[in-house]
Order: C-alpha cells, then sequence, then structure tokens
C-alpha cells in the first residue's frame, strides 16, 4: 500500500472514530436529559413534602401562626418553581421542523394511493383534463400572480413565485391536486398553503403530498366549497375567545365585527412557520385556533383603543401587511408560541364541541353527511 493510500486510510478510521464519539456523547445526553424529565415530579413531590414538614416544625416551635405563613409562602413558591420549570420543558420540547420533517408528513398518505389506487404524482400531471371540465385550471392560473408576491424562494431567488421556475411549480402541485381530488378540485387560499410547503420543502412531489395530507387529513372540510371544517372551527374560536378575554369579545360586538377577521395570516414569515411545524407534528388544527387566539391575547391593548369598525380593521389587516404590537414591533415567533403554551389553556372538549358543531352547521348547510365523493380520475389506471 502507497503512503498516499495509508494517510487516506488512516484519515478515514479518524473519521469514524469521531462519529462514533459523536454518536456516542449525543446518545448518553439524550438518556440523561430523559432520566432528569422522569425525575422532574418525584423530586418536586420530595420538595414539596420536605417544605411541609420543615414549616410544620418551626410553627410548633414558634407556638404561633408564622409558621403556617412561612408553609404557605413556601409551597407557593415551590408551586410557581414548578410550573415555570413545566413551561421551559413544554416550550423544550415543541417541534422544531425542516424540510424533512415536512417532507414526512406526506409519506404515509403517498403509499396508501400508490398501494391501494396506483395513483402517483407523475401520473397526476399527466392526466389531461377534457376542454368542458377546465373550471379549476382557470382558477388556479388566476391566483398564480397573486400568491406571496416578493417573497423570496428556498435558495434566495428574488420574488420567487413570479418566476418561471416557481409558478410552474405551484401551479404542477395545484392541479395535481385538483385531479387528486376533484370533489375539492381548487379552493381560494389553497394557493398559499401549497406555496408555503414548496419554499420549505424545496421537492415539488414532496409538497403535494403534504398539501393533500394537509387538506384531507389535518383539515378536513377547511377548503371544501362549503368551508364546513373552517366554519365550525371559528364558532369554537369565538367561544374559547369569549371565556378567555370577555372584554375583547364585548369590544368585536360594539363595533359589529365578526371575530372571523382574527386569524395568523398577517403574521411573519418565522411565525407560520412555527405554527406549520406544530400543526405538521400534531395532526391536528387546534394549533391554529390556540395561536389566533394568542394573537388577540398579545394585541388586546391595541384591540381594546379601537373606537371604530375601521380602526379594528385597521389592527387587525394592517396595510403594511404584519401584525404589529403597541411600539411597532412585529410579533416575533417565539413571542408568539410562548403566549400560546404558557398563557393560554388548551381548548376544553375540542373534539365534542366539533362533533356538536358540525350537525348544526350540516343542518344550516343542508350538507349530508353522506356526500358522494368524486373518484380520482386515474385511480385504478
Amino acid at each position: 500500500m502507497g503512503h498516499g493510500a495509508m494517510a487516506a486510510a488512516g484519515t478515514a478510521n479518524a473519521v469514524r472514530m469521531a462519529e462514533a464519539r459523536c454518536r456516542s456523547a449525543i446518545m448518553e445526553a439524550m438518556a440523561e436529559v430523559e432520566k432528569m424529565l422522569r425525575m422532574l415530579p418525584l423530586q418536586a413531590r420530595e420538595r414539596r413534602v420536605g417544605m411541609r414538614q420543615r414549616c410544620s416544625w418551626e410553627r410548633d416551635s414558634a407556638g404561633d401562626n408564622s409558621g403556617e405563613h412561612a408553609m404557605m409562602g413556601g409551597v407557593q413558591r415551590e408551586e410557581k418553581g414548578e410550573q415555570q420549570l413545566t413551561m421551559a420543558v413544554t416550550l423544550a420540547c415543541l417541534p422544531v421542523g425542516g424540510p424533512l420533517m415536512w417532507a414526512n408528513c406526506g409519506n404515509a398518505l403517498k403509499k396508501k394511493a400508490e398501494d391501494e389506487s396506483g395513483i402517483t404524482y407523475p401520473a397526476l400531471l399527466a392526466f389531461r383534463r377534457p376542454p368542458q371540465s377546465n373550471t379549476f385550471i382557470s382558477e388556479i392560473e388566476r391566483d398564480l400572480g397573486r400568491t406571496l408576491p416578493g417573497q423570496r424562494g428556498p435558495r434566495g431567488e428574488e420574488d420567487y413565485f413570479s418566476s418561471e421556475e416557481g409558478r410552474s411549480r405551484l401551479r404542477n402541485v395545484l392541479v395535481a391536486y385538483s385531479t387528486f381530488n376533484p370533489t375539492v378540485g381548487y379552493c381560494q387560499s389553497m394557493n398559499f398553503l401549497a406555496a408555503i410547503l414548496i419554499l420549505q420543502i424545496d421537492e415539488e412531489e414532496a409538497a403535494f403530498w403534504v398539501l393533500a395530507t394537509v387538506v384531507e387529513r389535518i383539515l378536513p372540510m377547511y377548503y371544501h366549497r362549503s368551508l364546513l371544517g373552517l366554519s365550525i372551527d371559528q364558532a369554537v374560536l369565538k367561544d374559547y375567545l369569549c371565556a378567555e378575554m370577555p372584554a375583547v369579545c364585548k369590544k368585536f360586538e360594539e363595533l359589529s365585527c365578526d371575530l372571523s377577521f382574527v386569524s395568523t395570516n398577517c403574521l411573519s414569515w418565522d411565525c407560520v412557520n412555527r405554527i406549520m411545524d406544530i400543526l405538521l407534528h400534531d395532526g391536528d388544527a387546534q394549533i391554529l385556533l390556540r395561536a389566533s387566539a394568542a394573537v388577540v391575547k398579545l394585541m388586546q391593548n391595541k384591540i381594546l383603543a379601537c373606537k371604530t369598525q375601521e380602526d379594528l380593521l385597521m389592527v387587525l389587516k394592517p396595510k403594511e401587511g404584519t401584525l404589529t404590537l403597541e411600539k411597532g414591533k412585529a410579533i416575533e415567533a417565539d413571542q408568539l408560541i410562548k403566549v400560546v403554551f404558557t398563557a393560554l389553556p388548551p381548548i376544553p372538549d375540542l373534539p365534542q364541541r366539533r362533533a356538536l358543531l358540525d350537525q348544526s352547521f350540516r343542518d344550516k348547510l343542508r350538507f349530508s353527511p353522506h356526500i358522494q365523493l368524486a373518484p380520482c380520475p386515474i385511480a385504478g389506471i
């Protein structure tokens, strides 16, 4: 073996050893964190019992109620410390996504479609609709130019969805979905969801399968022409806001403004990505409702200061495009997520609330629960 080959082999061995050491260190650190998390409740109980015993002894020795006050103060401080620790652990354990995590969310539906119906993304793109059924295509073409104007592309390209590549990828994903699910076809605002997925995942087919997963499994009936799913969750959000922030609800009523104006559409790109991380990880729309409530919580001073309906609409839908707090500072992602998980409680009985509202809205819309779904035209081909 030559000198160069020996040197290369030695370098490769050194790299492998370094990688093994890194893996070992990571595994040890993860095991230690897991052990600490398991021990936290037990340690908290032990500290609280010790505090009570110590304060009880101090009260008996003093012969008055000073020990009782000391015990109550100590326990309250202990409880506050535990709450802060729980909040820290909760925030630390929230999913931080990325292209791979987002892309993986579409794998289950992709496999099901391929295995059960022989549906593939290339086949969806290759399908050509009859000329008389191109309504969705014209709607998609109309919305392409309205999608995230000025937004940089996944590799920093200027105004990505005005470029040929950006428009082509967005068109392909939306047209393919209109073929995949003719019952939904295309619904306004689906272009924004598809664009967000394309920008983050940067792989057209993967973005398509995640879009299909979100529309059909995570946000069912949000993008249906009836907007049934969205209407139900807006009603849930209204009840939740009125319970948590009654003064804000009263202000909306005074100014004859609907709470449906509250949304996460005017948040920064970082906020949108963090919400999507949790939405895709949890597979449920509750994060959208709680994030909307967090927006109201952060902006309630500006909301309560509004005198007219126009003032309120300017606060919720600013011309600048991004929601701002009192001093003109945009809401930051960490700030929003902290409010979601530490300042607001979970929405109670969410499945039951949705079920009750579902029937009520279906009755109003005369919407059959046994609606006949149009089959994908390439299924089984």
